[in-house]
């Protein structure tokens, strides 16, 4: 296609890579080149987590075929890639019965438009609020950082969450009500301003 685009998703994998795997992924681009952030699944820390963000032109053909490479190094628990291109088009690579499928953002107006549009784009609040939580759990455990919870007697041995119990409820929790009304102004016609601070934070 050619057009401009920016991309971001992540790719869990249902086992950890070898550096020779990691490179292989890295590798793998050609016109599409994913800048690829390796890690470990905080959900399960047996599984490898793969971040990639893209910003250039689009190239539908070796972009699935990038994704295909790393759906053929491991299996996949779940990928998705969300990607806005010009006159903030929106559509995604999500994977489904082992393989990539695309589906397109749609724009309705009330519940019938939206009970029509098979592809619609949904917002899960709470997946989202999991996402940001992950983020403190990465920092936390590159720290070393384990943040007790009341139900740690709960906890399985094996389990090494950084973020447990209720303590990790009551931030996904708060996460999520900060979105909705983040969401709900933005709906409302809101201005987005990015990268600086209002003042009156």
């Amino acid at each position: 296609m050619g057009c401009d685009i920016t991309a971001y998703g992540e790719v869990v994998l249902k086992r950890l890579l070898s550096d020779e795997e990691k490179n292989k992924i890295r590798t793998s681009h050609c016109h599409i080149w994913f800048e690829s952030e390796f890690s470990t699944s905080n959900r399960n820390p047996d599984h490898a987590l793969i971040r990639l963000t893209y910003d250039g032109k689009y190239w539908e053909d070796e972009m699935i075929e990038v994704l295909n490479v790393i759906a053929n190094t491991a299996p996949i628990e779940k990928g998705i890639i969300e990607i806005t291109g010009e006159n903030r088009a929106h559509w995604r690579f999500i994977y489904e019965n082992n393989e990539w499928k695309k589906q397109y953002g749609a724009v309705g107006f009330g519940q019938a438009a939206f009970e029509k549009a098979p592809f619609i784009d949904r917002i899960y609040t709470h997946d989202e609020a999991a996402k940001i939580v992950e983020l403190f759990e990465t920092v936390l455990d590159n720290a070393g950082i384990v943040v007790p919870s009341p139900e740690d007697d709960e906890k399985d041995p094996d389990n090494h969450a950084c973020l447990y119990g209720s303590v990790y409820s009551y931030l996904t929790d708060n996460i999520e009500d900060i979105l909705k009304d983040l969401l709900e102004r933005s709906a409302n016609f809101a201005d987005i301003i990015s990268d600086v601070y209002s003042g009156d934070y």
